[in-house]
């Protein structure tokens, strides 16, 4: 009788220590899943499906834009050199930009090691400016043309629209390689966040520097 029992209590305690096991790896589980994903999954694969598709449609349709630049030659007018480093800009946040980003959302992390980390900010800076700029010079050829359009027409010729679009390119790639690769080295401070695995440049946060 007393080995019945004590046969019947320890097959008791070892379901006991079975389900307590258990549980602590779900919780362990859940640790992890809550801290790899602050949002519930079903929020990651929404975000990864738009994402993925704004992705697609912007390089569709900026690829569109260059076929035809390339295919038409009538469309190959100096002011239309301004659309086609528009469409350049846009194609590379859809190829660079937008992906990565995406990637990071998912993650909650940048998964890529700090060197691509540079890099990708590098790169996404530069294009997203060179788009601003070039949406100015649209601007402002627009403008001209309506207020001077005999004397711009004369002053805008192929080199000097060619020269304002490279010079749309240089200065952004000037500024944010250089700030985004070389602050890190003055400050000691990486843009790859140890402690958190998040991808941020480090220029921003200090103000002298921002106003420079």
């Amino acid at each position: 009788m007393v080995e019945q029992l004590s046969f019947i209590f320890f097959n008791e305690s070892l379901i006991f220590y079975n389900l307590t096991n258990y549980n602590i790896q779900e919780s362990s589980s859940a640790i992890l899943v809550s801290s790899s994903h602050p949002y519930p999954i079903q929020v990651n694969i929404a975000l990864a499906v738009i994402g993925t598709f704004t992705s697609l449609l912007t390089i569709s349709g900026n690829v569109l834009v260059l076929v035809s630049f390339f295919v038409d030659r009538q469309i190959r007018q100096p002011t239309n050199y301004f659309i086609f480093s528009l469409a350049i800009s846009d194609f590379l946040i859809g190829c660079i930009s937008m992906p990565f980003l995406t990637l990071g959302i998912y993650k909650n992390q940048w998964v890529l090691g700090s060197f691509l980390c540079d890099i990708w900010l590098s790169l996404d800076y530069t294009v997203c400016l060179a788009s601003i700029y070039t949406v100015l010079l649209i601007t402002v050829d627009r403008f001209c043309s309506v207020k001077i359009p005999a004397k711009y027409r004369n002053w805008r010729t192929k080199k000097r629209i060619i020269f304002l679009v490279l010079l749309t390119w240089f200065v952004p790639a000037l500024i944010f390689f250089i700030s985004t690769m070389g602050y890190p080295l003055y400050s000691k401070k990486s843009n790859l966040s140890l402690s958190d695995l998040q991808c941020d440049v480090q220029w921003n946060k200090n103000a002298y520097f921002n106003l420079g």
